[in-house]
């Protein structure tokens, strides 16, 4: 192994310490998000108010809730004026969703990131990855007695797979801009040529993240292997389904219409193709209508 390449192992290593002593800060209320994934669990004592009440915090995330409480999606017959009905209006997984996405473009749009990164394109992805990985789990419930993750949490764990991203554009500019030139040039994936300038990829830099965001472990372990599933300790069928909708998400469907064999390898063998199909192409449906109403 070069000399050069261990310091850049070095620098991976540093670069994670780094995230541990100063992890990057939310958007908005960092209570908001693990309130947002308790209020859903069984016996949870949050309140509406209390949601309510961390997001009036953040001026940019509640014209976001509002907008969507309005959006053509619910077609209410009169506006809606209120934060507390916008909340009402759209349930607690709803404005989970619109707080992931809401947190995902203020990063990008807030952040100095270096020249090359795409952070339009960047959204759309998560939200494609997100919308795909929701109908993924949809379409395979009952399907795989090891799959435990729920269709709304697939959704979140689509929305968060790549922040890492972000984070490492953000604050090592250089070594992505490194890896971006390594990939087109040796025709890698990103996560490929992460692994061989400096050892680690985005989705661990992305989990390392979420951990201390205090999200449930299932998301941050699924995506902390959704590059590498038959690795994942806990939550390989959930990091899986997290890889097939990755890859539906930057592939799509084949020229025939039909789900790529890459994706197939990854899913329940008894899944129903025809159902399948049908709601990867509705998700990207949806998706490219979100296009503009998640910014």
């Amino acid at each position: 192994m070069s000399s050069s390449h261990n310091a850049r192992m070095q620098d991976a290593r540093a670069f994670l310490e780094e995230i541990a002593g100063n992890p990057p800060g939310l958007p908005y209320d960092p209570l908001l998000l693990p309130k947002l994934f308790d209020v859903s669990r069984e016996g949870s004592n949050v309140s509406a108010e209390e949601i309510t009440a961390a997001i009036e915090k953040s001026q940019d995330l509640a014209v976001r809730v509002l907008a969507w409480a309005n959006s053509a999606f619910y077609a209410l017959e009169s506006e809606v004026t209120s934060l507390r009905r916008a909340v009402n209006v759209l349930g607690m997984q709803e404005v989970r969703n619109v707080a992931l996405m809401a947190g995902s473009d203020m990063w990008l749009r807030n952040a100095h990131l270096p020249d090359g990164f795409n952070a339009a394109g960047a959204l759309r992805h998560q939200i494609l990855a997100a919308e795909l990985a929701e109908a993924l789990a949809q379409t395979l419930q009952g399907t795989d007695p090891a799959l435990r993750i729920k269709p709304d949490e697939a959704y979140a764990a689509g929305l968060l797979h790549d922040i890492g991203k972000v984070f490492l554009a953000l604050r090592r500019p250089r070594v992505w801009a490194a890896v971006e030139e390594l990939r087109t040039g040796a025709l890698l994936s990103f996560a490929e040529a992460e692994d061989e300038y400096w050892s680690i990829d985005h989705a661990l830099v992305g989990a390392r993240v979420l951990h201390y965001w205090k999200l449930p472990l299932m998301l941050t372990d699924c995506i902390s292997w959704h590059h590498a599933p038959q690795l994942a300790p806990d939550y390989a069928a959930e990091a899986r389904l997290l890889c097939a909708a990755d890859i539906l998400a930057h592939e799509g469907l084949g020229p025939d219409g039909g789900v790529p064999a890459r994706v197939l390898k990854l899913l329940p063998e008894n899944v129903d193709l025809f159902a399948l199909t049908a709601a990867a192409r509705a998700a990207a449906a949806k998706a490219a209508s979100l296009d503009g109403l998640a910014c």
